[in-house]
């Protein structure tokens, strides 16, 4: 994502709204450098990250099998033992990219796809 807005940036010379959706699992530094390049140019930048209500809080019982997408690893599991450090481990990352966006001058907001993508955008925008 972050070379395809490097790429983009030639094409929006003319001040402009930039709305960024993504679920920021990967290059969050390099698309956030690319965001404020952006806003450098003067756009207006708004980062949206949606994620699924199961990657922010695991469900409170059953047993998971996680994959590691990059090494293929797996950790068998049950939720219980994992829930709480998961949920503070993932609240910490998402604290950490509205920092992020915040030092880039990038408007921040993150959801999950339980809620109406059309009232997040209405109320967030609005």
């Amino acid at each position: 994502m972050a070379a395809a807005l490097l790429e983009m940036r030639p094409f929006c010379r003319q001040r402009g709204f930039i709305l960024f959706i993504s679920d920021f699992l990967e290059q969050e530094e390099a698309i956030f450098a690319q965001l404020a390049a952006f806003r450098a140019q003067g756009h207006d930048v708004f980062a949206l990250q949606v994620l699924d209500p199961v990657e922010v809080s695991l469900p409170e019982g059953g047993d998971y099998d996680f994959m590691e997408p990059e090494t293929g690893g797996h950790l068998r599991t049950a939720a219980e033992p994992i829930r709480t450090a998961y949920a503070r481990r993932v609240a910490e990352w998402r604290e950490g990219l509205r920092r992020l966006a915040g030092a880039q001058d990038v408007r921040w907001y993150s959801t999950t796809t339980s809620q109406s993508l059309v009232a997040t955008l209405r109320g967030w925008l609005g």
